[in-house]
This record gives C-alpha cells, sequence and structure tokens, in this order.
C-alpha cells in the first residue's frame, strides 16, 4: 500500500525535471555535525552559487559543538539565511538564538 502522501516521480509525468533542473540539485552542499547528549543530527545546507544557507536543528549543548559550526559557516563563507527546527523537541532547538 502506498503512503497518500508520496508521489511516484517515475510514475507521475507531472514531475518532468529539465537538465538544468538537477543540475542545481547538486550545487548544494551538507555538512552534518552530531551534536549534543542525544547526538542530535545538525546540518548546515547551502548553495554553491549563491552561498545562502540554512541550520537545521542546531541542538547543541556546549560552546565547542556550537563553534564547530560557526567555524564551518565561516570557513564556506555563506550567510545563514534560516534557522529550521524539524519538530519541537529541546535537543532540536536549544540554540537557535546563538
Amino acid at each position: 500500500m502506498k503512503d497518500a502522501g508520496i508521489v511516484n516521480v517515475m510514475e507521475s509525468k507531472r514531475f518532468m525535471y529539465s537538465h538544468r533542473q538537477v543540475k542545481s540539485w547538486f550545487e548544494m552542499k551538507t555538512q552534518l555535525f552530531v551534536v549534543g547528549v542525544l547526538s542530535t543530527d545538525s546540518y548546515v545546507v547551502h548553495c554553491r552559487k549563491t552561498k545562502d544557507a540554512i541550520v537545521i536543528d542546531p541542538g547543541f549543548e556546549s560552546s565547542s559543538e556550537a563553534q564547530q559550526i560557526i567555524n564551518h559557516i565561516e570557513k564556506e563563507a555563506v550567510n545563514v539565511k534560516f534557522i529550521v527546527d524539524t519538530h519541537g523537541h529541546e535537543d532540536h532547538f536549544t540554540e537557535n538564538l546563538l
């Protein structure tokens, strides 16, 4: 049984992608950081072309964990546009204000 919220791209002609669209997917870079006592996955995702970035689930608990993410942002010279929390557990949003 299929999940109602999932569309199989291969089965639908409505979802035809041009070479340009597919190429743009590869312009994204994702860096994973495992942070906090619960080993939360936190990500920095950015566009290599525009340098716009988002931080996903920044739930770190120490300044050294925060510094890893800050160092990465500075090294890649990206502009963080958004902080995204995937859900409302403390281990995912504890450091949004940093």
